[in-house]
C-alpha cells in the first residue's frame, strides 16, 4: 500500500517478472517465460490466512487486534528464497537450462516481449490501447478477441517486432502513462536491488556463527503489533546437542562420556566476540 508502485495494479505475470521468477523460467536461448499457473495470487491468498490465524491466536492471548498486510510481490520473493539467497550471497545469477513452458490459455497481447536492452511483461490489457502505444496501425487488423486467441502466436510475432524499437525504459513509460499492465522481466540478482523491494524492507540478514552475515528474503506477512522477522540461522547438526541433553536430565560426566565414544556430537560453534 506504499512504495514506488502504489499505483500499479496486482497482477500475476507482471510480479513473475519483477521478483525474477520469469527470468529463471524457460529456454537458455529463449525469452523468459511466466509459469503456468497463477503462483502469486494463490501465494498471496495463503500469506494472508497464515497472518489472520497468527493474529487471532495473538489476540486469544493479549486481547488485542492488529493489522495483517500481505502482498503479491513479497509472497513470490519468499518463495525463491532458495534462489534469492544465492545470488544475495553469491552474486551470481543461475543460467536457464534449454526447456521451456508457457501458459496455455490465455490470449493475445498477454506474455513477455522483448525490447532494446532487455524484457517487458504485458498482461490483461486494451489491445487498441497497446497498439496505439506501439505506433503501427496495421495491428488493429487483429482487434478482435477470438482472433486474438486463435491468432496469437503470430500477434505475439507483430507486438515483439514493434517492441524490439524500444529501450525498456521507454516502452514501460509510454504504457504506464496511459494504463497498460506491464513490467520489466528482471533478473534475481537485479531484483534484490529493485526500488519497490528496497521499499517493503523484503531483503534481511542474519548472523551465522561459521559463515559471517547471510542475506535471505524476510516473512511476507507484515503485522502491526506482532511483526515476524528472522533472528537467527537455522541450528547446524549437534548444534544444541549438549543443551538438549541437559534439558532431559543428563549430568555433564555422562554427556562427557558418550561424546567421547562418539555417542553424541556437539557441534563446534565459534563464541561471539
Amino acid at each position: 500500500d506504499s512504495g514506488p508502485y502504489v499505483s500499479r495494479p496486482g497482477q500475476e505475470m507482471m510480479i513473475q517478472g519483477l521478483t525474477g521468477l520469469a527470468a529463471a523460467t524457460g529456454r537458455g536461448d529463449g525469452a523468459p517465460v511466466p509459469v503456468g499457473a497463477g503462483f502469486a495470487d494463490q501465494i498471496g491468498a495463503m500469506n494472508m490466512v497464515y497472518g489472520i490465524l497468527s493474529a487471532l491466536y495473538w489476540r486469544e492471548r493479549s486481547g488485542e487486534g492488529q493489522e495483517v498486510k500481505v502482498d503479491l510481490m513479497s509472497g513470490l520473493l519468499q518463495h525463491q528464497n532458495q534462489e534469492l539467497v544465492w545470488v544475495m550471497n553469491f552474486g551470481e545469477d543461475f543460467e536457464r537450462p534449454n526447456a521451456a513452458i508457457g501458459h496455455p490459455g490465455m490470449d493475445a497481447p498477454f506474455g513477455i516481449y522483448p525490447t532494446k536492452d532487455g524484457w517487458v511483461t504485458i498482461a490483461m490489457s486494451p489491445y487498441a490501447k497497446l497498439v496505439g502505444v506501439l505506433g503501427n496501425k496495421d495491428l488493429l487488423a487483429y482487434d478482435d478477441k477470438e482472433v486474438l486467441f486463435r491468432k496469437r502466436d503470430e500477434v505475439w510475432e507483430k507486438l515483439a517486432a514493434e517492441t524490439r524499437k524500444w529501450t525498456t525504459e521507454d516502452l514501460l513509460d509510454a504504457m504506464l502513462k496511459v494504463d497498460i499492465w506491464c513490467g520489466e522481466v528482471k533478473s534475481h540478482l537485479r531484483v534484490v536491488d529493485d526500488p519497490q523491494v528496497r521499499h517493503m524492507g523484503s531483503v534481511t540478514s542474519y548472523e551465522h556463527p561459521k559463515v559471517g552475515t547471510v542475506k535471505v528474503i524476510g516473512p511476507a506477512v507484515r503485522m502491526s503489533e506482532t511483526p515476524p522477522k528472522i533472528e537467527r540461522a537455522a541450528p547446524m547438526v549437534g548444534q544444541h546437542t549438549e543443551e538438549i541433553l541437559r534439558e532431559y536430565g543428563i549430568c555433564e560426566k555422562r554427556i562427557a562420556d558418550r561424546e567421547a565414544r562418539k555417542v553424541v556430537e556437539q557441534a563446534d560453534v565459534p563464541k561471539k566476540a
